[in-house]
């Protein structure tokens, strides 16, 4: 009898024994990787990191105020003018009304102030208790014209000192009004183009006709350079051109009121040219005549000449000018109303 029981005792604990390793074999396998992976398994090769976004510059409302204090400390500056009237003969002008507009940018806020003025009985005026950057000018008298060639006027620093206005009472600006006398019937042309051969005939113009001809001419005008291979280009090149009144006379301007030809002071030719080392070249030229022609009459002429060495592209001038036909005549104002016809051939 005590056999038979430690026989079922130890049945029951072998049954008790495989019930517990059929229970472990039914666990899930443990998560933790494996410090070294199965030689049958490829070598992984961890994820590259994308690098880090750059930091972000943060503008704090302190900052802004910062800046903008230092923009308008050397931008928003008093402004102080001193000027003066007059007219083509060096006259003072009185009762000139004088239009000044400001630009102005303090860093925080920017825009355009404008005030009104008028020239005293020495056609003296001034401006102040304003402020910003630069300032702009716009005269107004009935009967004349204002040339506009003085100004802006600026007062930052953030141009260089030799292009910044200096006040100066003892030293008013001089600024120039034409006169206006009344405008006479006038021949006028306006952006005629011509070719300009090296070795060919000179250009010459009929300044009554607006047409080329073959001898004579109020304006003869000769280009010399090089040339390329033909379909090529030279790029620095040296070359001269020659304008030239054989029969009456040139003298060059630079004013924007070219409204009367001056007496005296006419010469036959005018020559201009570049080497080609030069820094800022340009292989080409604008420039601006009063005319005499073999006739006795008047003219104000524009020119564009520029330079071309391919064979295919030949030099050109581009002309516009203004002809009072009346003999004597150096008046010069145009009116758009009173053009006077072109003859179709002179006499």
């Amino acid at each position: 009898m005590k056999n038979r029981h430690w026989i079922i005792l130890t049945l029951l604990l072998l049954l008790l024994t495989l019930v517990f390793f059929w229970w472990r074999s039914r666990q899930p396998k443990s998560s933790e990787p494996q410090t070294t992976p199965p030689s049958s398994s490829p070598t992984l090769k961890p994820k590259e990191q994308a690098a880090p976004a750059p930091a972000t510059t943060v503008v704090t409302p302190a900052k802004r105020e910062q800046m903008g204090n230092l923009l308008g400390g050397l931008n928003h500056k008093n402004i102080e003018f001193y000027g003066k009237v007059v007219d083509q003969a060096g006259m003072p002008l009185p009762d000139v009304a004088v239009y000044a507009s400001v630009l102005y940018n303090t860093g925080l806020t920017s825009g355009m102030a404008k005030c009104e003025t008028k020239s005293d009985t020495r056609g003296f005026f001034s401006i102040s208790g304003m402020k910003g950057r630069t300032l702009g000018l716009s005269l107004v008298k009935p009967g004349y014209e204002y040339d506009g060639e003085k100004g802006p006027f600026h007062f930052t620093e953030l141009v260089s000192e030799k292009d910044r206005y200096m006040p100066d009472l003892k030293n008013p600006v001089i600024l120039t009004m034409w006169k206006l006398q009344g405008a006479e019937p006038m021949v006028q042309f306006s952006d005629l183009d011509w070719r300009l051969s090296v070795d060919g005939p000179a250009l010459r113009i009929d300044l009554a006709t607006g047409k080329r001809v073959s001898t004579g001419g109020d304006v003869v005008i000769e280009v010399n350079h090089p040339l390329a291979e033909p379909g090529k280009w030279l790029q620095r090149y040296p070359w001269s051109a020659t304008v030239a009144a054989p029969e009456g006379g040139l003298t060059e301007s630079t004013s924007r009121q070219m409204y009367q030809a001056p007496e005296s002071g006419y010469t036959k030719a005018f020559t201009y040219q570049e080497t080609g080392k030069e820094e800022a070249y340009m292989g080409q030229f604008d420039k601006q005549f009063y005319v005499k022609t073999r006739n006795g009459t008047y003219a104000r002429l524009k020119l564009h000449l520029s330079t071309q060495t391919n064979p295919g592209y030949p030099s050109y001038i581009v002309a516009t000018w203004w002809l009072n036909p009346k003999p004597g005549s150096r008046n010069l104002e145009f009116d758009p109303a009173k053009l006077a016809p072109a003859p179709t051939s002179k006499p």
